[in-house]
């Protein structure tokens, strides 16, 4: 038994979840998982249906294309996502000039890497479906990057910006089924929903955002400055550890193989589903890491214990369910993916860790540190891969794990380097 001190505190740590912040936070995260599984489920059916009713050259221009956005997007959103909800619930007095300078350079990140992808797509040797899927990409790369997410999550609205994404996300699987229906599937019909889609929530966000954030225009090009300085590690950061992460099962294809492609292949889409949670519940936590109580004991203990139960959860339900879907409805073949996913679960929980870590260090204005930890972690895994690991599956998951060891291990340094008493632009001082 707990000394009745002790199982106070407990008792008043789990109590403190109850309150109007936890019971919030928890709404929003059950709202935000809901609409995503709906958003998510559009998804499968838009990509079923054009798996049956386009030819595989077809198919393949779309899954590229659909790929290539999440770089766009990362790049036309310039590395800010996190940081203007950081400086939003820091700065909620600046929120005019914050939201001003966001949305300015969002705009002109965006439209620039939009002419740049039409512009490369036309001198491109490839086939007239791929270049006008490309160019419908481009088009909607505006609106997919002006979704606002970021700035319902520093007002506690993530599950209604989820909400909003839904109409757009089944007017997408409403098309894409209807011409399939009328015999009339082509590459240019998927690119059209897709546009329809990334434009009917932008307009939804743009109708619902003022309610959420009240405000007028208000130029500042200092505010618009620190904010590129802050995104640009982000960006940077961002796309180089899409080596480790999506991109290590494109070195298992080029360096291994069909077959280590597939063992590999599939135990990292089942690993998918997992980081997709984190992330959802990273997203909620925070503008409640940025805000007031960010820095107490107390919700850093209840940070712990909502990470760390969601992930003992997570991987308990992983491989339980994957050691059922591998060796009782799989073939044979397949029994080598149980080790790796296995390992890959490690991956999990350090990743999860330094992403907890690196909000910090965003709220801290230290995002170097997540720039040298990231450059530090690829460097690293592609020392491994390259230079022995390759050799079999297991080595990939070993290096990727390896990579997301680094990660919280700079970040913690950097969270270690940060002084007792920190000046920050624009007055922010944490103690």
């Amino acid at each position: 038994m707990f000394p009745l001190s002790r199982a106070g505190r407990i008792r008043e740590l789990f109590r403190s979840y109850w309150t109007p912040a936890g019971k919030q936070a928890l709404g929003n995260l059950i709202g935000l998982v809901a609409c995503t599984g709906i958003s998510q489920a559009c998804a499968l059916g838009v990509l079923l249906v054009l798996t049956y009713g386009l030819p595989q050259e077809g198919f393949g221009a779309v899954i590229f294309a659909l790929n290539l956005q999440s770089y766009l997007v990362a790049v036309g959103t310039f590395g800010l996502t996190a940081i203007v909800v950081r400086d939003l619930t820091l700065h909620p007095d600046k929120s005019a000039e914050t939201i001003t300078a966001y949305l300015t350079v969002v705009s002109v990140a965006s439209v620039l890497v939009g002419v740049a992808t039409a512009v490369t797509a036309a001198f491109l040797p490839i086939s007239p479906d791929e270049r006008v899927m490309l160019w419908c990409i481009a088009a909607g790369n505006v609106a997919a990057c002006l979704n606002l997410n970021p700035l319902f999550d520093a007002a506690h609205k993530q599950a209604l910006a989820a909400a909003l994404m839904v109409p757009g996300d089944l007017l997408a699987v409403g098309m894409i089924a209807g011409a399939y229906l009328a015999d009339a599937l082509s590459v240019q019909t998927a690119g059209v929903a897709l546009i329809g889609r990334v434009a009917t929530t932008a307009i939804l966000h743009a109708i619902v955002f003022r309610r959420v954030w009240p405000f007028a225009w208000k130029r500042n090009g200092g505010r618009a400055w620190r904010l590129m300085r802050s995104g640009w590690p982000m960006l940077f950061s961002g796309l180089i550890y899409a080596v480790p992460l999506g991109g290590s099962v494109v070195f298992v294809r080029a360096l291994s193989g069909e077959i280590e492609t597939s063992i590999y292949g599939l135990a990292f889409q089942l690993v998918t589903a997992e980081l997709m949670i984190v992330s959802l519940i990273l997203r909620v936590l925070q503008p409640h890491i940025s805000g007031e109580y960010g820095l107490t004991r107390r919700f850093q203990w209840q940070l712990l214990a909502v990470v760390g139960g969601t992930l003992l959860g997570l991987i308990g339900l992983m491989l339980a369910a994957g050691w059922v879907l591998i060796f009782q409805f799989l073939r044979p073949e397949y029994e080598s993916v149980y080790p790796v996913l296995a390992v890959l679960q490690g991956m999990v929980v350090f990743f999860a860790a330094a992403a907890v870590a690196n909000l910090y260090l965003i709220r801290f204005h230290r995002e170097g540190w997540i720039q040298a930890a990231h450059v530090i972690a690829v460097a690293v895994y592609l020392a491994l891969v390259l230079g022995g690991w390759s050799r079999y599956h297991l080595g990939y998951a070993f290096a990727t794990t390896v990579s997301s060891v680094l990660l919280l291990v700079v970040a913690a340094f950097g969270l270690r380097a940060r002084v007792a008493t920190t000046s920050f632009p624009d007055g922010d001082v944490t103690a």
